[in-house]
């Protein structure tokens, strides 16, 4: 007995001095190339909300319409430790994306007879190229993914633990922040309850879940109440979201896809699609063989949370509903959680494979973090993965000493990122009236967006000509690019 136990307790030492290598690998990626990465205009966001005294960043945070005020609100407490420079702005992220990988680890380790699945899911999640950019970004995305880990770790919890009220307690108050930190948690909450209800589970458990959830929509209705006028008066999101395309069936494909990566090469979503789905439906069949798959609540909890929320939003996005939610960042947990599901699908393949299973295990484990390091390593060679507003500020601020002034067609977009960086208002909003506009002035405007090459056309049919532009874009060539454009007016 005594043997056993030692041997147990040098077995946990390993897992968690793994674990602890993984998150530092995550750290790493996350870390290296981040001084290198620009803010954007939505961290900006977060920043401006964050250094509001409480009452009017709630009221900004109530009006954007687009989150829940709970990431402002941490955010708020971090930047009061740790500052509001760059680092400072992403820090409760990079320490949400980085803890992802511990809890992945430690799910995948609870699931029915799995052992090293859970590891394999947290190294993917470690070198993952989205989950990456997300945990450098001062947003709440990094912080939402984690919260559906530990909804997905809870359920695991109480399949065992049903009768302990903490666990209850902890449930009501995972749910509640994960609906103020994003809407799309709702889904996500709600794939939970389903998932326990149909698995074969105490009843009491399965009321209480239903409560626990009853609950948190409850806690959460003053602040649906607080945006309802918002809501009607902007008549919905469409005035913050309405830029997002409404998605095709490639667009869904793309965001399961993506939870394995995606290559750089013609159909490569298409690729990765095909061979991640096997791995996901394996998980399911191999456990139902074994023992049914209703017995099982933790691995039904990582289905529904991988598919469902997906699914709903995709036609939410679609006609004849067409409201602009579709997109990976809102989606980005389920990325993370079907990776776990297709590495468990793996380890159950490699443990009916008898004779084969280290070959199995090997082959497929190399295949899968492959599809996850290769396009973060390929996007990190090419340059920063966001626009170098740093870059723009510089060229603004050699000019500036010239006497050459810059407008922005968005101050939201080009001019505040800008401004971060030149600490001051070296940017400016381009006034309507053009007239008041000096003889030389650089102009920031996306070519993309038709709007804002207008203003660019605009000035031009004036009688400004244009004397040399720059484009600055991310280094894998994102058409939501900048542009600087060098404008003198004609004698």
């Amino acid at each position: 007995m005594i043997v056993k136990d030692i041997l147990t307790t040098k077995r946990s030492c390993w897992l968690y001095l793994t674990i602890l290598l993984l998150m530092l690998l995550g750290a790493g990626f996350r870390l290296i190339p981040l001084g290198h990465e620009a803010v954007d205009g939505d961290e900006m966001f977060s920043r401006r909300v964050a250094l509001l005294p409480i009452s009017p960043g709630y009221e900004k945070a109530r009006d954007d319409l687009v989150h829940p005020p709970l990431y402002y609100l941490l955010l708020k407490a971090g930047i009061s430790i740790w500052g509001a420079d760059a680092l400072g702005l992403r820090a409760l992220s990079l320490l949400c994306g980085i803890a992802s990988i511990g809890l992945i680890a430690i799910l995948g380790r609870r699931l029915p007879d799995a052992r090293w699945c859970g590891l394999l899911a947290a190294a993917g999640l470690a070198v993952g190229r989205y989950q990456v950019y997300y945990s450098q970004q001062a947003r709440s995305y990094a912080l939402y993914t984690m919260l559906v880990i530990l909804l997905a770790l809870w359920v695991e919890a109480i399949s065992r633990r049903g009768h302990d009220p903490r666990f209850w307690i902890a449930g009501v108050f995972l749910m509640t922040l994960l609906v103020y930190t994003h809407y799309v948690g709702s889904l996500y909450v709600m794939a939970t309850v389903l998932a326990v209800l149909a698995c074969k589970l105490e009843p009491r458990t399965k009321v209480l879940t239903v409560a626990s959830a009853a609950a948190a929509v409850l806690f959460f209705i003053p602040w649906l109440i607080a945006v309802a006028g918002v809501y009607e008066r902007k008549h919905g999101v469409g005035e913050n979201l309405g830029w997002q395309m409404l998605p095709s069936l490639n667009d869904l494909k793309s965001v399961w896809a993506s939870a394995a990566g995606i290559l750089d090469f013609r159909g490569a979503t298409t690729v990765t699609f095909i061979l991640i789905l096997p791995l996901g439906i394996s998980a399911l069949v191999l456990v139902s063989k074994k023992q049914t798959l209703y017995r099982s609540p933790a691995v039904v909890a990582l289905a529904t949370m991988a598919v469902l929320p997906s699914l709903i939003i995709f036609l939410l996005s679609s006609p004849p509903f067409k409201l602009p939610l579709f997109g990976l960042r809102h989606l980005l947990p389920s990325t993370a959680i079907l990776l776990l599901l297709c590495c468990y699908g793996l380890e159950r393949l490699s443990q009916a494979s008898a004779r084969r299973a280290p070959l199995v295990a090997i082959g497929g484990a190399a295949l899968l973090l492959t599809l996850g390091a290769v396009p973060t390593i390929m996007a990190s060679r090419a340059g920063p993965t966001r626009i170098p507003y740093d870059m723009v500020e510089q060229r603004v601020e050699a000019l500036e000493r010239n006497g050459t002034q810059a407008f922005a067609a968005s101050l939201y977009i080009e001019g505040e990122p800008v401004n971060f960086y030149c600490k001051s208002t070296c940017v400016q909003p381009l006034p309507k009236d053009q007239s008041v506009l000096p003889p030389r002035l650089l102009l920031l405007y996306r070519p993309v967006l038709t709007e804002e090459e207008n203003s660019y056309r605009q000035l031009l049919q004036s009688g400004y000509a244009d004397v040399g532009h720059a484009y600055y874009s991310d280094g894998i060539g994102d058409p939501w690019g900048t542009m600087v454009a060098s404008l003198e007016r004609r004698k």
